[in-house]
């Protein structure tokens, strides 16, 4: 009895706190715990079996009401960070996100090299590409194209991180 009462306070309070967090409504919070319980509940009536996780070895003297506790703990701490103006979570989130510099500024990086300069400047059909990214680096083609073929100046790898543009593969 005492696993359908925390079942019920579960299905009744979680909804309410999720929908305080920003684009999450109160229906959708409440169709996802109403989904989960109905399988759990579903699960325990369609089995007929009374002892089945008894035959099994990993459920003997062990409770889910830690288990729940500990979901429950740790979903109000993340709920509570959620809302708050200063967020650790949402700032880490952005912290990783903003570490990624992008292609162009791979490609622009590997144009302010002195040898680059000098290529581009004698060679007016160049071009520059990044060809790939690899293990948190981009790799940049300097070349043009020279009677039907690739003719390649040289590769640079640039860090996605740093943005630091070094010759060669």
């Amino acid at each position: 009895m005492s696993y359908l009462i925390i079942l019920i306070i579960v299905l009744v309070v979680s909804p309410l706190i999720l929908s305080e967090v920003k684009g999450l409504s109160f229906a959708s919070a409440g169709m996802v715990f109403l989904v989960l319980a109905g399988s759990v509940v579903g699960l325990a009536f369609i089995n007929k079996d009374k002892n089945l996780l008894k035959r099994y070895s990993f459920s003997k003297g062990f409770s889910f009401i830690p288990v729940l506790i500990i979901i429950a703990a740790i979903t109000l701490v993340v709920i509570l960070d959620l809302q708050r103006e200063n967020s650790i979570i949402l700032n880490q989130l952005a912290e990783i996100g903003s570490t990624k510099i992008s292609r162009g500024l791979a490609i622009e990086n590997v144009k302010k090299l002195p040898e680059v300069q000098e290529y581009l400047k004698n060679v007016p059909n160049g071009k520059i590409e990044v060809d790939n990214e690899s293990e948190g680096e981009y790799n940049v083609h300097v070349y043009e194209i020279k009677d039907r073929h690739t003719a390649t100046f040289n590769w640079y790898t640039v860090s996605i991180k740093s943005g630091e543009a070094q010759k060669g593969l």
